[in-house]
């Protein structure tokens, strides 16, 4: 994935869904929005950032599939997997989402999620969630829990949009060309595509 400004994120959606973010140094007490770890719905996509054009588009593949049935992949990009979470911002009282890869999720916030009993929702948690770092290769992101679990399940945080319903993440076809046509209109508003299926996959698959 190429390396972006923070001020860049915001170009990755303008479908309807806010963005979460923070800058160095900043820090916001937010709620992971799953009920259990089986919530976790992990994507296989394109990522493209060229001309201050971003774009993460959908893989056409499934397993075994060859490579000529997505174009992403038979023009040479390497599919990777990235995690749409869904966050209930406590800060601003809104839902956010935030895009990160599969290893983060696995590697830096399944500890925190393991550590809550079976019989309690990863929502009812409350983290406060810190950055450190400037660039992105060099971040990182810090959840402390800072509260007691008060049993509140995802869907008590209103409507959880899809990733694709709010181009977070564009379907197979879509036609990204950063030399003619930007990846989000100019306006931000939804820009209407027939979707395919999308090659969304549990965690423990990677």
């Amino acid at each position: 994935m190429a390396r972006i400004t923070n001020d860049q994120i915001k170009n990755y959606s303008r479908g309807g869904g806010s963005f979460f973010t923070l800058k160095d140094g900043e820090s916001a007490n937010v709620r992971f929005l799953y009920n259990n770890y089986n919530d976790v719905e992990a994507f296989v996509v394109h990522e493209f950032a060229k001309n201050q054009n971003y774009a993460t588009i959908d893989c056409a593949r499934q397993e075994g599939d060859p490579i000529d049935v997505c174009k992403w992949c038979a023009s040479g990009n390497r599919p990777v997997v990235r995690i749409v979470i869904p966050i209930y911002n406590e800060d601003t009282g809104e839902i956010q989402y935030w895009k990160r890869s599969g290893s983060f999720v696995e590697n830096t916030l399944k500890p925190y999620f393991d550590e809550i009993p079976a019989n309690q929702p990863i929502s009812g948690q409350v983290y406060k969630l810190k950055r450190t770092g400037k660039d992105m290769k060099d971040t990182t992101y810090t959840p402390i829990p800072v509260s007691i679990n008060d049993g509140k399940t995802k869907d008590q945080f209103g409507e959880i949009k899809d990733p694709f319903e709010i181009n977070i993440i564009r379907p197979s076809d879509y036609d990204y060309n950063p030399d003619t046509q930007p990846a989000n209109n100019q306006n931000g508003q939804n820009m209407q595509q027939s979707a395919p299926a999308a090659t969304r996959r549990t965690l423990d698959m990677f």
